[in-house]
């Protein structure tokens, strides 16, 4: 009896999740039409049955939990059903005039919110609003220069609780832009192009030295474009790459690491980056392609100092290539290179064609089916595009749930008005040096960013900190990349670091060398935001011989750092003390882009040179006894 339930129980969910995504899809298409904020209050009320009604049967939970995950949802459910029959009229009086079932409604609408957020990503995101909704209401009781005026709880909630926060622009996005892209990465995976990809990789750099942590790069970056989160794109990836590695001969850390540093890198890659670079196309009111073009040469940089460190360590360690066993056949592979028409196609779209991002996301999924088609082992039959549909709406939940409690906080900071106050006290403290400006705003991305998913961190964080650069004359897609940058790599930065955490446990290595090892090994990303905010080249913006020279003199530059940081050259010579020095210190010159910085890092890495040619020398004489 109790397996029956389960089964009919798992049906009932994925029919749900499947209609959900089919509903989103056709109605995204203009097959039929549903005011908005109608629609929102249906799609969340399937989004509350898929988190909860899963609780049912899981075995780990007893009858009394479950009990209460069904209250639970009942009354998660509840703020939206009283809110479909009361559109109307708090349309017209949101903030101002409110009844009373709107403050209790609206305040359970919150916590439920807060309280779906915590099941899915644990307590940082629920306290940090917290801390920002307390300010709101009790920030008048605190001194200057913190203190607000007073901001009454009804007016508060009653503005959260409306188009305006909670049911705004945020889930619009989500639901708009961002679901499209979630089901094209599910029908990416059912389609076989997800496999492809990794049996590409170690076609193309598996029998190379340290091949299985180049696989790893290569595999996470493309991967990383489609998956909701560097966490799961670890989990995705890894239980293939980190074995691999750690048979060639790299350590339980470095394995981990890589895979970590790898799989965070896919949400700042074009061509379909994360969610989060959705919602920075909204907030800058940009098409996505130009976010696109941005972040070409700063990924080309990420990617490149990740592989040359694990080359580096690759000749260090004397590390040889994958097993021929562990390497696909390189004919079938290139049999079958048709599999990656899909993202060819979404590149077209996006970059060529200029369509919606909502429109090409759901295009390519027709023609990832069509793509499916032409190749037995995975042709998409109606199971695999039912699981498709299914795992689109899964995997849309979290993300659902994360935007909607940012929304909760970006409604709290603006109307606590504390986005002015911190950037103003960041003026005070900084002045008017953009490089101290710089380093208070990478200090809070961070901080705010510790154990939250890459677009709430982002959110919250731009909502914060970009306008202190911005008013010191930094351009608006300049500062938004920099906190977006910040945002990507609060996933590899200890104490917090999810992405480096989930990496360890697969991996079996200790946590904080797991984390020490991803910060060296993504030491380009920390660095790149301080050069382009002061001159946006590296972001494509600038004349084609700026832009060209900047990026020749980057990628020297990324070479440098990568060999001081593992004290090793390419031809396997260890580096002493001052070359290493002199080389780290042309190469943080040479990443800015300027011709005169250009020209003392090009002087700089001369002297390291003549210091390494000379103390190669006197090894040599010394060897020979003379």
């Amino acid at each position: 009896m109790h397996y029956m339930f389960s089964k009919i129980l798992r049906v009932t969910i994925d029919v749900i999740a499947a209609i959900t995504s089919v509903l989103i899809a056709s109605n995204l298409l203009g097959f039929w039409h549903m005011d908005t904020w109608h629609f929102f209050c249906v799609l969340l009320i399937l989004f509350y049955i898929m988190e909860y009604l899963p609780d049912l049967i899981k075995d780990n939970l007893k009858p009394a939990q479950k009990a209460i995950s069904m209250i639970i949802m009942c009354v998660s459910i509840s703020p939206l059903i009283y809110l479909f029959d009361n559109i109307a009229r708090i349309r017209r009086t949101f903030g101002a005039v409110y009844e009373q079932g709107d403050i209790i409604f609206g305040a359970i609408a919150i916590l439920a919110t807060a309280w779906w957020v915590k099941r899915r990503f644990g307590w940082a995101m629920p306290i940090i609003a917290s801390v920002f909704i307390a300010y709101v209401l009790l920030g008048h009781m605190l001194p200057e220069p913190f203190t607000r005026g007073l901001f009454r709880y009804q007016r508060f909630i009653s503005f959260i609780f409306s188009e305006a926060a909670l049911y705004g622009s945020l889930l619009l996005t989500a639901v708009r832009v961002i679901f499209p892209f979630m089901l094209f990465g599910a029908f990416l995976q059912h389609s076989g192009v997800g496999q492809y990809m990794l049996d590409a990789s170690l076609v193309a750099a598996g029998r190379f030295r340290g091949g299985p942590a180049k696989v790893a790069v290569i595999a996470s970056a493309l991967l990383g474009t489609i998956a909701a989160s560097a966490t799961a794109n670890v989990a995705t990836t890894g239980p293939v790459t980190i074995p691999l590695m750690k048979k060639t001969g790299y350590s339980g850390e470095f394995a981990g690491a890589v895979e970590a540093v790898a799989s965070s890198g896919g949400q700042m890659s074009p061509p379909i980056m994360g969610a989060a670079a959705f919602i920075m196309a909204e907030f800058l009111g940009v098409p996505y392609s130009t976010i696109v073009i941005a972040c070409i040469i700063p990924s080309i940089l990420y990617y490149l100092a990740v592989f040359l460190q694990v080359d580096l360590v690759a000749v260090s360690m004397g590390l040889k290539g994958a097993s021929p066993e562990d390497i696909p056949d390189k004919w079938g592979v290139i049999k079958n290179a048709h599999m990656l028409t899909p993202l060819v196609a979404i590149i077209i779209f996006l970059m060529v064609v200029r369509m919606s991002p909502t429109r090409a996301g759901l295009l390519a999924v027709g023609i990832c089916v069509l793509t499916s088609w032409t190749t037995k082992k995975f042709r998409m039959g109606p199971k695999k595009i039912f699981r498709a549909l299914v795992e689109g709406s899964l995997a849309s939940v979290g993300i659902i749930s994360v935007l909607m409690l940012a929304a909760i906080i970006t409604g709290a900071i603006g109307a606590s008005g504390l986005a002015i106050s911190f950037s103003g006290l960041i003026m005070t403290i900084a002045g008017d040096s953009l490089l101290i400006t710089a380093i208070l705003t990478a200090v809070v991305c961070l901080i705010l960013g510790m154990g939250l998913p890459t677009s709430a961190a982002y959110i919250i964080t731009s909502a914060i900190c970009a306008s202190a650069l911005i008013r010191l004359g930094v351009l608006p897609l300049a500062a938004h990349f920099f906190v977006f940058y910040y945002a990507v790599l609060a996933t590899i930065t200890p104490p917090v670091a999810t992405a480096s955490f989930t990496a360890a446990a697969i991996s079996g290595a200790p946590v904080m060398r797991t984390c020490v090892e991803g910060t060296k090994l993504g030491v380009i990303a920390y660095l790149v935001p301080f050069f382009f905010v002061n001159n946006p080249t590296l972001l494509f913006i600038g004349t084609t011989p700026e832009i060209f020279m900047s990026f020749v003199t980057a990628v020297f530059g990324t070479f440098l750092v990568a060999m001081t940081l593992r004290g090793v050259t390419l031809g396997a010579n260890k580096l002493k003390l001052l070359p290493r020095l002199f080389w780290g210190a042309a190469a943080l010159v040479l990443l800015d882009p300027s011709v005169a910085t250009d020209l003392i890092g090009l002087a700089l890495f001369g002297i390291g040179l003549a210091l390494y040619f000379f103390d190669k020398k006197m090894r040599k004489t010394e060897k020979i006894g003379i």
